[in-house]
């Protein structure tokens, strides 16, 4: 069996205000790098009007990601960016 090396894959948990635009603009950096997310889930959570998007990508580096998060952080919408890594065989 040939050896396999595991897939890297950052994990961005995004909380925003319930703005309309708002997962188009925190998907827009992976978009200018060129990357399709391998998974992007949203929840709408009305009662305190915040949208939870928790985006899956590989082929990002961890300064690239460090980059991203940060730039979503600074947007007006943005509540929390969190960030984590796991590797995959």
């Amino acid at each position: 069996m040939k050896d396999v090396l595991p897939t890297l894959v950052h994990c961005l948990g995004i909380t925003t205000q319930a703005d309309p635009g708002a997962l188009a603009r925190v998907i827009e950096p992976f978009t200018k790098l060129g990357l399709i997310p391998l998974s992007v889930q949203t929840r709408l959570y009305q009662e305190s009007e915040e949208l939870a998007v928790d985006i899956q990508i590989a082929g990002l580096s961890d300064e690239q990601c460090r980059r991203i998060a940060s730039q979503i952080e600074t947007m007006p919408f943005s509540i929390r960016v969190v960030t984590c890594r796991k590797h995959f065989v």
